[in-house]
């Protein structure tokens, strides 16, 4: 059944209404329900909401990139410290301080956190292939030596 144009905009032998015997708003004949708002207007009002925040009406277009900049040294300055870590908090490169586990605070462009395990243990194998364990004793032997320094 196409749409006729010329017949008062309803369906074809339909008489205005639809195929099942309904017009374009349902059983009750009223509208579609509520109508969303319209989407200019919505973005119309957010950016005078925006401009009545920023100082001297708008033209403060300094105040977005500071926001942005102290968001920016604020995530850099977070650091958290595992319970197996301890920080260590240099300033320009020098140390200052020794952080215990948990969520600390260094300010990003003058300090930083150096975070180390300080329950790992570390162990080099001396001796583990074939011939590294191999020295000369001063009694002109041989001395086989396998170790594991920790």
């Amino acid at each position: 059944m196409p749409w006729n144009k010329d017949g008062g905009g309803g369906w074809q032998g339909g008489g205005g209404r639809g195929p099942w015997g309904q017009g374009p708003g349902g059983p009750s004949g009223g509208g579609r329900g509520p109508t969303p708002p319209d989407l200019d207007e919505l973005i119309k009002r957010g950016q005078d909401s925006l401009k009545s925040l920023l100082p001297t009406g708008g033209r403060g277009t300094w105040l977005i990139p500071l926001i942005l900049l102290l968001a920016l040294v604020a995530y850099n300055s977070v650091y958290q410290v595992q319970a197996d870590e301890r920080g260590v908090v240099l300033r320009l490169g020098k140390y200052v301080r020794t952080a215990n586990p948990g969520l600390h605070f260094a300010v990003w462009p003058v300090e930083r956190m150096e975070v180390v395990p300080v329950e790992a243990e570390n162990q080099t194998p001396v001796g583990s292939t074939q011939n590294e364990g191999l020295m000369l004793a001063a009694d002109q032997n041989l001395v086989d030596i396998r170790l594991t320094v920790l």
